[in-house]
Parts: C-alpha cells; sequence; structure tokens
C-alpha cells in the first residue's frame, strides 16, 4: 500500500480498511460455497486445458528460437566459405559441411552389444 505524501501511515492505514473487511467478507462467502460434482469437472477440464494450452505455447516459442538459432549459424558457415578466396578451400570446405549436414540429417540409429 502506498501512502500519499501528505498522509501519515495510520491514515493510510484507516482508509484501507474497509477494503480489506469487504476481502475477508468476499473469502468467507466463497469459503461456505460448495461446486456440485459437475461443476468441479468442469473447472478441472478448464484448468487443465488452460495449463497446455500455456505449456504449448511457451514451447512452441522455444522450438521457434532454437530453429531461428540454427538458420543464424548455417548462413554464417556458408558466409564463412564464400569468404575463402582460394576456390580448392573454398571447395573442401563446402563439401567438409554438405558431409556434416548429411550425417545430422540421417536418422539416429542405436548401437547394441553384443556378447
Amino acid at each position: 500500500i502506498m501512502t500519499g505524501k501528505d498522509k501519515t501511515l495510520e491514515e493510510a492505514i484507516e482508509d484501507t480498511k474497509p477494503l480489506m473487511q469487504l476481502v475477508f467478507y468476499c473469502l468467507d462467502k466463497v469459503k461456505r460455497y460448495k461446486l456440485s460434482r459437475e461443476a468441479k469437472t468442469k473447472a478441472d477440464k478448464n484448468r487443465t486445458r488452460v495449463t497446455e494450452n500455456h505449456w504449448r505455447s511457451i514451447h512452441a516459442v522455444k522450438a521457434e528460437k532454437a530453429a531461428e538459432e540454427r538458420e543464424k549459424k548455417r548462413r554464417e558457415i556458408k558466409e564463412r566459405i564464400r569468404e575463402i578466396e582460394d576456390p580448392e578451400k573454398q571447395r573442401k570446405m563446402e563439401e567438409r559441411e554438405n558431409r556434416r549436414e548429411k550425417k545430422k540429417s540421417q536418422p539416429k540409429m542405436k548401437q547394441l552389444k553384443v556378447n
């Protein structure tokens, strides 16, 4: 609670007293209120739906950011290759980068140990 420059702390507390009484009155009323089983399940479903949507949106933002970072890194590497003046070195760097990209795009394989 912020006090005005012309009010003392005690006066500010006295001014907010009715508001605080209203808050506690409302809390007591809500505490006595009982939800039916259907209303509880509906409220729970809504809560879970809202939280799922929230997490989905957070995940989408993170995935988008990661994709932008990968794209930026790829562009920087391509730019670095273009800046190389020796055509032979440039060709070798391109081939190396293409091999690396090809390897990344292949599906991951798990190694199984055979006894």
